[in-house]
């Protein structure tokens, strides 16, 4: 009897016998199924992640590539268009006291076109050698700190610009009974002046990235370039919804764009 219940008696647990167990153990993974594929969906959904992000990088850039020539292009196309129309209407004697010259895209194309023109005359008078010269002989220092105050005012400008334009557009194209010329004027030269201090800060950042490039110590060309990696730094645990991560998005591609232009510029 006593041997019986020795037998079946637990027996005592062992080094030996864990290194036993731990040789056959299961695992038993489908007691989990759900929570595994769900894991093994995120790594998937990861690792084709970048192939889509650098397609929707590409399209972006295209988009901002698309914009920077029409301006170049097709817009004074389409305002010599719209003026010989308007010129020849008025030789016609077709117009009423209630009808337009111009349709709203017409007018929105001259205003764009006056804006650019606004920009490039005062652009005309900067003497681009002794602004080269005169950022060349400050130190290194001082233009790495230059240079990332360049950048935060870029994205500054470039955030109330959009707006700012679109407030020029919506002011030339609304009813007349809503507008005064006197209203419009004003709206134009405020898109005036931020185009030419926008443009007049890409031209130093321009300015600061060839000083960095030509200058013998690589040092302000390296801390510039790892800036970036500190930005990455503080946004890459940062949670963000769609939306933002959309804008976000939109935002690389355009300073994508910005980079591959100063890189241009400057090699």
């Amino acid at each position: 009897m006593a041997e019986t219940m020795s037998t079946t008696r637990k027996a005592p647990f062992s080094f030996w016998r864990f290194i036993q167990a731990e040789f056959t153990r299961d695992y038993m993974l489908e007691c989990e199924e759900q929570k595994y594929l769900e894991k093994r969906e995120r790594i998937y959904n990861f690792l084709l992640m970048s192939s889509s992000l650098e397609k929707f990088m590409l399209y972006g850039f295209c988009q901002c590539l698309d914009t920077f020539l029409y301006v170049w292009t097709f817009l004074p196309i389409r305002i010599t268009l719209a003026l010989i129309q308007a010129i020849g209407t008025l030789c016609r004697f077709r117009t009423s006291k209630h009808s337009r010259l111009f349709e709203p895209a017409q007018i929105i194309d001259i205003v764009k076109g006056l804006i650019v023109l606004g920009c490039a005359v005062p652009m005309c008078f900067m003497d681009i050698s002794v602004v080269y010269h005169t950022v060349r002989a400050q130190a290194a220092i001082k233009l790495y700190m230059f240079f990332n105050m360049l950048e935060v005012c870029d994205r500054l400008l470039s955030s109330f610009g959009q707006d700012t334009l679109d407030a020029v557009y919506w002011t030339a194209t609304e009813p007349r009974r809503k507008h005064s010329a006197g209203k419009l004027l004003l709206w134009l030269i405020i898109a005036i002046v931020y185009c030419t201090i926008h443009a007049i800060l890409v031209l130093l950042q321009a300015i600061t990235l060839n000083v960095a490039f030509n200058s013998q110590n690589k040092m302000l060309l390296i801390i510039m370039l790892t800036n970036n990696f500190i930005e990455l730094k503080h946004s890459v645990f940062k949670k963000f919804d769609r939306n933002n991560l959309f804008q976000l998005s939109c935002s690389d591609c355009r300073e994508r764009f910005h980079y591959v232009i100063l890189l241009f510029v400057v090699c």
